[in-house]
């Protein structure tokens, strides 16, 4: 009797586990899988149109706004290239291509690609986006401000960039 017990709590811890193993082996095979690095952009290269101005960006709602500069690059082949800097340290640099798209955040060593639209989450992608004219995810506002600048604020999350470009060079 008491190997009967034995067996049938064996069972059940057997049959308990199956459903966290399945979901272990389809999460290896799925991954977070990112595609290839975008190449490196050469602003110097013919067809570039190249900005610069500054910005306030508010990684969340409760955090307080930073300043700083932006190199703001776009081309006629779908390519937008972003950067925006606290000189003399590159914070946040963000490109998008008709392949796909990528954006690095420099100080804490995070970087995401991927291929098609951006995540909702990643503002800067988006301000790109919309900078070309693309719709862009519903919870996110894009316009211009009285100030002379334009301004794209994530609703959800209360992140926001406010971007002021001097004249085309």
């Amino acid at each position: 009797m008491r190997s009967l017990i034995l067996r049938r709590l064996a069972l059940r811890r057997f049959w308990r586990a199956i459903p966290f193993a399945a979901i272990g082996l389809i999460c290896s095979f799925a991954g977070c899988r990112t595609g290839p690095n975008l190449p490196a952009v050469n602003l110097s290269e013919p067809g570039w149109q190249l900005r610069q101005g500054q910005a306030l960006w508010r990684s969340k709602k409760e955090a307080p706004e930073i300043a700083g500069e932006v190199i703001l690059a776009t081309n006629t082949t779908g390519h937008a290239f972003i950067q925006f800097l606290k000189n003399p340290l590159p914070l946040v640099t963000a490109q998008i291509s008709p392949q796909g798209w990528q954006i690095e955040f420099i100080p804490e060593k995070r970087h995401f690609n991927g291929p098609g639209a951006p995540p909702r989450q990643l503002l800067w992608l988006h301000l790109l986006r919309a900078l070309e004219q693309t719709r862009l995810p519903s919870g996110v506002e894009f316009g211009t401000i009285p100030e002379g600048g334009v301004r794209i604020e994530d609703k959800q999350t209360g992140e926001s960039i406010a971007l002021f470009l001097n004249e085309a060079q």
